[in-house]
């Protein structure tokens, strides 16, 4: 890696726009994209160090005031660059992804909340002497992550469940709302 270019947006649809700018001005590759909250996403793009200056100079004339911050490191440490290569990029989901997961293996549900929650997130239910325990147990991981989950990903999973609130109501609810309304569709 000769130099390392950052960026940072404010929006997932003004970052796509903007490394798609980055990749085509000059010969760079995407090293990682990361969503940081709250409406932040930084890309981490490689290269020689003009193609990542000439990428980002153009990314800043394309992007506006959706670019937050822009950044070039020429030639970085070689501690930088270790430390860059551990960090793996968050997934980015893809919208047809979790479908075909879901579709994949309909027999087979692992926790009450099938393909909602982030790979690592799930826990499989081993078996168990003490039923009740384990299904307390269970009960209360999954109000764990219904609490975790953004509103956003909250209204998306009342979708894919289907409940039976209607989309208007879904698109208006809170999050204690849908919360109950999910906790009422899963049987308790």
């Amino acid at each position: 890696m000769k130099a390392l270019g950052l960026m940072e947006f404010l929006g997932y649809l003004p970052a796509v726009d903007g490394l798609d700018v980055a990749l085509k001005a000059a010969g760079v590759r995407l090293q990682s994209c990361r969503r940081d909250g709250g409406g932040l996403v930084s890309l981490l793009i490689t290269g020689e160090v003009a193609a990542v200056k000439a990428s980002l100079s153009a990314v800043r004339a394309a992007s506006g005031k959706a670019l937050l911050s822009s950044s070039v490191i020429a030639r970085p440490a070689d501690q930088l660059a270790a430390m860059l290569e551990q960090i793996s990029p968050s997934p980015l989901r893809v919208p047809g992804a979790e479908k075909r997961e879901a579709g994949a293996d309909k027999s087979e549900k692992k926790s009450l909340l099938p393909a909602a929650l982030p790979p690592g997130r799930e826990k499989e239910a081993a078996p168990s002497k003490e039923p009740e325990k384990e299904l307390k147990r269970e009960e209360s991981f999954v109000d764990k992550e219904l609490g975790a989950m953004t509103l956003r990903e909250l209204r998306e999973l009342a979708r894919r469940l289907g409940l039976s609130m209607g989309e208007e109501k879904i698109r208006t609810s809170n999050r204690k709302t849908l919360i109950a309304a999910i906790e009422r569709e899963q049987g308790r």
